[in-house]
């Protein structure tokens, strides 16, 4: 099932000036780090790219990214993450997390970071007392009493006490007790239990560890008369606690929740803006949304234009710090309110702290879902709110911070729109990317700058056929044949003067046959044999002179012969026998024969690690360089897409 991950605080931060550097040492993981990503790590061409592959969340403020964590769910491998950023993380930052109840702590100081787990109750450091504990429990079961109340008071904490979630007895009842339904209508019972509480001089501006008051819980709950009851008893509205009612009455369009809240105190700027944002949010189809925002610019005229100084958590999902109501009207695919917002002087094209617009909220998925899911999805206004924006002139090719275009969100998450934003481009005269993957055939060039960049063969949406690509328009980089989206056939590789370096051959996807690199002025690199996909037979490499620095023998894969090695001056450095993968050099079986009775680890080293150590070096010289990607496919539909995507840049 895995573990469940959330993060309680992080103040993580990488300054601007840092963010280059730490997405070059975290990029040069990739190959470690692409286990648990969200695509290809080789194409996050940012750091905000690349965490968000990785399902690492963030905050983008000033430049800088703030509050860097795991976004939450299951597969928390930022462990992976931490050693490339440390050097690049503010000394003192922390990161609190939770894994299941169990708490770690990550700490960053001077390029390092050291992680703690911390056991302990972190609802309570002290036990609940049993007399009080079966009070609370009598409460969950409806089986309290006045009697129950009276035995409380006696307690140390008299009627003050809590229960290990920190709720004292009248979130308690309020909690077990009382529904929308019968909040303002309760029978003798709940009426002489909520009596004897106030009676009894209950602290009403006491929050449980959710932060939860008991005017809170009563107001969730429609209960109104005993809301203002509890506010008779001494309630002290400070701005966090009207910003949190604020935003329960925009969060259920509650225009009676919203008359209380605000004749009891003037909310602030702040609050009134996130509550207004909060309504703009919702379904666009509750009934009672467009009265409820009608009411609320009557009552409190919001300013459209205010943005939100921290992320927004709504059912919908997740707005970024900076987020405005256009862009949760957005979210919310709600025509109608974009329309009314637009006519109160809403700047459409407004970005949010991650560079998002509204039309992105409206395309796809802009934030990181936990375990890398996708938790976006169009609702019935989607097609005529993004015909909206297009209209206002907002692009479908602006990059947010994470390079991610309205186009490519839809291409991700939302399919069924592109014909719309198609459709648009080819009204204005711009070209339209060619996308449509299923149905791609023929072959489709692309040039930049005027200067040919690719020709790829295509038959029903798969690579089919020589694929070419170039370093100009007279000048190849790479032709590669494919047949039903698997390379067969030819594969050369030249540089930009023409010179080859590289000749191969591949047979269903595998290399097989001769498999040849060359140096800058076509000298002989690598001279190398494959059977299936894996080496066979002698494998060599030359210098720039010809001469030869190193050689392994192969069978099927396995090394099986001599392995031989000089440094640059022909010294020899290594020169060992191999039979099916089994080490065979006389040194070593004499080395073994005097530490007879040796532990394991003892003949790995002295001679025979740097031995290892030497052939590691050999295979990592045979192995086909990870910049050599033509013959994966996947990683070449890539390229096409970004190609195509960049079309709505020009």
């Amino acid at each position: 099932m895995g573990v469940s991950s959330y993060c309680v605080k992080s103040t993580a931060t990488i300054k601007e000036n840092n963010i280059n550097a730490a997405y070059k040492a975290l990029k040069a993981q990739s190959g470690e780090l692409q286990l648990f990503a969200d695509g290809d790590l080789q194409f996050a061409n940012n750091l905000p790219g690349l965490l968000e592959k990785l399902s690492m969340d963030f905050n983008v403020n000033n430049g800088n990214l703030e509050s860097i964590s795991f976004y939450g769910g299951k597969g928390d491998n930022s462990m992976f993450v931490w050693p490339a950023l440390a050097p690049y993380i503010e000394s003192g930052s922390e990161i609190i997390m939770d894994h299941d109840g169990e708490r770690e702590i990550t700490t960053f100081e001077n390029g390092e970071y050291y992680t703690d787990i911390v056991d302990e109750d972190y609802y309570d450091d002290e036990e609940i007392d049993e007399a009080i504990e079966q009070i609370f429990e009598k409460a969950e079961e409806q089986e309290l009493t006045v009697n129950d109340i009276k035995e409380l008071c006696q307690q140390e904490a008299g009627i003050n006490s809590t229960d290990y979630k920190g709720n004292t007895i009248l979130h308690a009842v309020i909690e077990y007790y009382m529904d929308e339904e019968n909040a303002d209508n309760l029978n003798d019972n709940v009426e002489a239990l909520i009596t004897a509480i106030l009676d009894a001089g209950i602290d009403v501006n006491h929050l449980n560890n959710e932060e939860e008051s008991v005017i809170y819980l009563a107001l969730e709950r429609a209960a109104y008369k005993l809301a203002q009851r509890i506010y008779d008893h001494g309630v002290n509205f400070d701005d966090a606690e009207i910003t949190g009612l604020l935003w329960l009455a925009s969060d259920s369009h509650d225009k009676l929740m919203l008359d209380f809240v605000t004749e009891k105190n003037e909310p602030s700027k702040k609050a009134i803006t996130k509550a207004f944002i909060c309504a703009c949010a919702g379904h666009a189809h509750r009934e009672e949304k467009q009265p409820y925002i009608e009411y609320f610019i009557e009552k409190l005229n919001p300013d459209v234009n205010a943005a939100s100084d921290t992320k927004l958590y709504f059912m919908l999902g997740d707005m970024r710090k900076g987020a405005t109501p256009l862009m949760a009207a957005a979210l919310s695919d709600d025509p109608v309110l974009i329309q009314k917002l637009v006519k109160l002087g809403v700047e459409p094209k407004a970005e949010d702290d991650a560079g998002n617009t509204a039309l992105h909220y409206c395309s796809g998925q802009t934030w990181i879902g936990g375990d890398c899911s996708t938790a976006w999805f169009a609702a019935k206004g989607n097609h005529e709110c993004i015909q909206h924006f297009l209209e206002l002139g907002l692009s479908a090719g602006q990059n947010n911070k994470s390079n991610k275009s309205p186009y490519e969100l839809a291409l991700e998450d939302n399919r069924k729109i592109l014909p719309v934003f198609n459709d648009f481009l080819t009204a204005k005269g711009k070209p339209v990317p060619q996308l449509d993957f299923k149905n791609l055939n023929g072959v489709i060039e692309f040039s930049k700058d005027g200067q040919l960049a690719y020709r790829l063969s295509f038959k029903d949406g798969k690579f089919d056929g020589k694929q070419q690509l170039f370093h100009s328009s007279d000048a190849i980089c790479a032709e590669i044949t494919y047949q039903d989206n698997v390379p067969v056939d030819s594969y050369k590789v030249w540089s930009k003067d023409g010179t080859l370096n590289f000749d191969s051959q591949m047979v269903n996807g595998k290399f097989d046959g001769e498999y040849k690199v060359y140096g800058p002025t076509g000298e002989l690199v690598q001279d190398a044999k494959y059977v299936q996909g894996r080496l066979n037979g002698q494998a060599l490499f030359y210098d720039a002179n010809g001469d030869l620095l190193a050689e392994g023998n192969y069978n099927k894969g396995q090394k099986h012969g001599r392995f031989f090695m000089t440094d640059k001056d022909g010294k020899p450095l290594l020169d060992v026998e191999f039979e099916n993968d089994e080490y065979k050099s006389k040194e070593a079986e004499q080395k073994k024969e005097k530490k007879k009775g040796a532990g394991l680890m003892d003949l790995f080293t002295g001679m025979f690690s740097k031995e290892a150590m030497l052939v590691e070096k050999i295979e990592e010289a045979f192995s086909p360089s990870k910049k050599m990607f033509y013959h994966k496919p996947q990683k070449l539909l890539e390229i096409y897409k970004m190609t195509q995507l960049s079309l709505l840049q020009e």
